[in-house]
């Protein structure tokens, strides 16, 4: 299983990485064998670190956000099957993924996927290393603050700040489509109540995250029956294992429930966990 998820880690991230590299050659096989019609994600060339600030790689998906929402998912499964390795080949196997997320610039991806790592990786933590890591990162700081600071600027995914409170970011747009919605269905008439406890079926607004579209499509009831769902297999979940969780920080800014695709693997996933730690990555 091992080898089979490296070479679906490798294809992906080689692809990904495909326009950044100038392999021409590969970028015209995902066109030749991934054609989308009108591709929206178009990146800039880059010519150095700085660069990157306005390019987002999407590799067979285009979207940048899908593909980084793929690599944490993907990383899920991966850590699954390599449980019981070395820490160093743990690290190894994760630095793909660091450097997918970063250039997919998906910024809800680079926030659960380092949740995750930290719950996965944290039983290494002991004084010994927790002392290592703070003198690491004063040092760091007291010398090379200014370049840290700029190499965390070149990266879309770190720039958490304007995710809310300017105007045209992507988390105020969504939130704002969302709470103009809810006053509307909330002004008090008799069928836009039952609309609000039953939900319409259908995706009228794009909300593009979760709880907006579950409770247009499902209303109240079904967003409080899916949570319930939710809670109930949680608490099945070896309480080890529950940082798996974590994965539902991406339906914050995208959607994994009422994606078709993502959500049965979400499920998947979380099935798998419900089973003890697994032996010899098998």
């Amino acid at each position: 299983m091992r080898y089979l998820l490296f070479i679906v880690v490798a294809y992906l991230f080689v692809i990904q990485l495909a326009p950044l590299l100038s392999l021409n050659f590969l970028t015209v096989f995902r066109d030749s064998f991934y054609p989308i019609e009108d591709n929206v994600w178009q990146y800039s060339d880059v010519t150095e670190l700085s660069g990157l600030r306005d390019s987002r790689f999407g590799g067979i998906y285009y979207n940048p956000n899908i593909m980084g929402q793929s690599m944490v998912l993907l990383f899920v499964i991966v850590l699954r099957y390599i449980s019981n390795l070395s820490l160093l080949s743990r690290l190894l196997w994760a630095l793909p993924f660091v450097i997918s997320i970063l250039l997919s610039g998906s910024r809800t991806a680079i926030v659960a996927f380092l949740i995750i790592s930290f719950f996965h990786f944290k039983k290494y933590l002991n004084r010994r290393s927790i002392a290592f890591i703070f003198v690491f990162i004063l040092f760091a700081l007291m010398f090379y603050f200014e370049d840290i600071t700029n190499l965390f600027q070149n990266f879309r995914s770190f720039n958490l700040g304007n995710l809310y409170g300017e105007k045209l970011s992507s988390g105020t747009v969504k939130l704002e489509i969302f709470i103009e919605w809810l006053a509307e269905i909330l002004n008090g008439s008799l069928e836009n109540t039952l609309l609000f406890i039953f939900g319409s079926g259908v995706i009228v607004d794009q909300f593009d995250f979760d709880l907006g579209y579950i409770l247009q499509m499902f209303g109240f009831l079904g967003l409080t029956s899916i949570f319930l769902f939710i809670i109930s297999i949680f608490r099945k979940t070896p309480k080890q294992n529950r940082y798996i969780y974590f994965i539902f920080l991406i339906s914050i800014g995208a959607t994994l429930i009422i994606n078709f695709r993502f959500s049965i693997l979400t499920f998947m996933i979380l099935s798998m966990y419900l089973q003890p730690q697994l032996k010899n990555g098998r």
